[in-house]
């Protein structure tokens, strides 16, 4: 464990906090906030910090900006990673796949491989899972990646809710990533739906009423921590419940929640969540980081967050996208961040952390990105 004040060596963790970085540079400070290896070539560009008192010339100022620099470039680097609870880690930055069309999801995931991403978001109901499973076979095979280089994350639809039918929809979408397991297993969403085959998502009966499953999600969660005992998932958590469920859950838990997957982003504030999970060590999921503009119900009074005169102009000064800027918004805060793409020159500038890498916490507070409006309604 890296201490502070001395040089560090290659295999030492830095862990929350530069402590040199707390004395000198409050500005900077929220960016350190998870748990980093550090490498050679990290230790070839940052030197033994000097002591406050230390630094009496221009020379060694200059010298100072260049360490900070440095370990900026270290902190926010492409291989940034948060660690759950279980102590699994995972790359706080992904490629999300809702909305990916057959025909367009495979490149999408093959670029983002080649471009360095290792951390991808599925789901059963996205019903693209064989296709993104022959991206992750192909690139496997021709020697790319291997399998434990990859971050790969499923989830349970709501027909399959019952415990008796929990581990059989895993082994469906395992079936079609061509995969053995899955790093991370997601409850979708806490309302089940009653099973009426495979092939159906929204079931409806004979007048076209909605065909609710009642289950409570205690009981599916008791399923899925078996999951964890068979290997066929490394970590368990959920996706767009409200606090009152994931207490409900923690009560029974013997398995904890990893992470709560939520739409997250300016225009929609999820700081009472956000807190909670805090709280409990649970991690954020940001899905939709750009205000899914592009969703099926959206409002054409709805703000666009890509198109925000606020967020381009922050863009602009930083020298990065408006996606960038709003990618940093969420890692700036600890959160996973799942954008999606199939644009192949949109998946590698997503990618490209290095520009809004300065960016810290503090600077988005002062440039009033919390200011924007919240006027989108869930």
């Amino acid at each position: 464990m890296y201490e502070g004040i001395k040089k560090a060596k290659s295999g030492d963790v830095i862990t929350d906090r530069s402590k040199e970085m707390e004395r000198w540079v409050e500005h900077y400070s929220e960016l350190f906030t998870t748990e980093n290896t550090v490498s050679e070539e990290a230790i070839n560009n940052i030197s033994a910090l000097p002591a406050l008192d230390e630094l009496d010339t221009e020379s060694t100022i200059a010298e100072l900006e260049k360490t900070i620099n440095s370990l900026i470039d270290v902190m926010a680097s492409r291989n940034k990673y948060a660690t759950f609870s279980n102590g699994i880690k995972v790359p706080l930055l992904g490629l999300g796949t809702w909305k990916s069309k057959p025909g367009e999801v495979k490149n999408a995931i093959k670029t983002a491989i080649d471009a360095g991403y290792r951390h991808f978001d599925g789901a059963f109901s996205y019903e693209n899972e064989k296709e993104v499973g022959n991206a992750y076979h192909e690139k496997i095979t021709d020697g790319t990646v291997k399998r434990e280089d990859l971050f790969i994350t499923t989830k349970l639809w709501a027909t399959y809710h019952r415990p008796e039918r929990v581990e059989y929809g895993l082994r469906l979408s395992l079936k079609a990533l061509q995969l053995d397991y899955v790093d991370l297993y997601l409850i979708h969403t806490p309302m089940g739906i009653q099973y009426k085959g495979d092939d159906v998502l929204f079931p409806n009966g004979e007048n076209g009423e909605f065909l609710a499953d009642d289950i409570c999600p205690t009981e599916t969660w008791k399923a899925m921590e078996k999951l964890v005992e068979k290997g066929l998932t490394k970590s368990i958590g959920v996706s767009n419940f409200t606090i009152r469920q994931m207490e409900d859950i923690l009560k029974i838990a013997k398995v904890p929640i990893a992470t709560n997957q939520v739409e997250n982003h300016p225009c929609l504030d999820q700081k009472e969540m956000t807190d909670f999970c805090k709280s409990k060590n649970i991690l954020i999921t940001s899905y939709s980081p750009f205000g899914s503009p592009d969703r099926p119900w959206a409002s054409d009074k709805d703000p666009n967050l890509l198109e925000d005169p606020v967020v381009k102009e922050i863009a602009g000064g930083k020298g990065c996208t408006p996606g960038q800027l709003l990618i940093a918004y969420h890692l700036c805060q600890g959160f996973l961040c799942i954008p999606k793409s199939v644009t192949p020159s949109r998946i590698q500038q997503n990618f490209q952390l290095e520009k809004p890498r300065p960016l810290s916490l503090l600077d988005v507070r002062r440039r009033q990105i919390y200011g924007l409006p919240r006027t989108i309604s869930r």
